[in-house]
């Protein structure tokens, strides 16, 4: 077990999502895979791919048409921070994956379901199996429609674990009468587990709970630690002229990483897993 610590960080509670995923709240993280050849790919706001906690694994393979004269690999540090949950070598469930940033949202923090679309379809015939896909977009309710449904259960019937974070709107998200993403059968909807206690840290006695933010119903059967995650930041100018460091964030993009990374744990030992295999072993 590798004790939690990070340059940056006050202490090792500060990564205790990690800890909790493993069962004990210990100051440690206990899990042996690390996703070594499993590809996991982010559909966010693009990845900073010289942050030093991928270690050369990240790379950008698509940008949208609607953000191509962005200059940054990542304007907004969103795609960044998860992809650092994901794989970071520190930060990270998956230490070892290979991290895929597809940027569908701009400087501005907005995206479309046409840009959400083309980097899907674009997937269709460019992913590496085994393959994780994360969708962290915030709120489900902007991205209803058939036209992404259509996209995410191509891919799941392709074999790709699809990951896809249930938003922060505190309410349900499950009505199968409106299609949304939060709906595609074999797809692993992800809601946010609130930060244990003081007390509870030092008891060990962790009671998870929903996060106040998260949404819910019964499509979000997985649940992650969300609340004062951190993760690799896109914020911070070393003395090169890099962004690096580390920043806390929160939300049930934060929490669908997590999950993600451990379908990589998954997928590492047993790469012909289907996503309803995972599904079955996750539940």
């Amino acid at each position: 077990n590798a004790c939690l610590q990070s340059p940056a960080m006050q202490s090792s509670q500060s990564l205790w999502g990690l800890d909790a995923l493993d069962g004990k709240l210990d100051d440690k993280y206990g899990f042996d895979l690390t996703g070594e050849g499993v590809n996991v790919y982010v559909v966010d706001s693009g990845i900073n791919v010289r942050h030093p906690e991928y270690e050369g694994r990240a790379t950008n393979i698509f940008t949208a048409d609607t953000v191509k004269n962005q200059e940054q690999d990542d304007c907004t540090g969103h795609g960044s921070h998860v992809a650092g949950l994901i794989g970071g070598k520190t930060v990270g469930v998956a230490k070892r994956v290979n991290l895929f940033g597809l940027r569908i949202i701009d400087c501005g923090k907005t995206g479309s379901v046409s840009d959400a679309v083309e980097a899907l379809n674009f997937l269709s015939t460019n992913m590496k199996m085994p393959a994780v896909i994360n969708l962290s977009l915030g709120s489900t309710e902007s991205l209803r429609g058939d036209t992404l449904p259509r996209a995410l259960n191509a891919l799941a019937r392709r074999g790709a674990s699809v990951v896809i974070a249930a938003g922060n709107s505190e309410r349900e998200v499950c009505d199968t009468s409106a299609p949304s993403m939060t709906t595609v059968p074999n797809t692993f909807v992800v809601g946010a587990l609130d930060r244990p206690s003081a007390q509870e840290l030092a008891r060990d006695n962790y009671n998870p709970r929903r996060a106040k933010f998260s949404n819910f119903g019964n499509c979000v059967r997985w649940w992650a630690p969300g609340v004062d995650m951190w993760s690799t930041a896109n914020t911070t100018i070393d003395v090169q002229g890099n962004r690096m460091a580390f920043e806390s964030r929160q939300g049930t993009s934060q929490a669908a990483p997590l999950v993600a990374g451990v379908l990589a744990h998954h997928l590492q030992a047993n790469p012909n897993l289907t996503p309803s295999e995972l599904q079955a072993r996750l539940a």
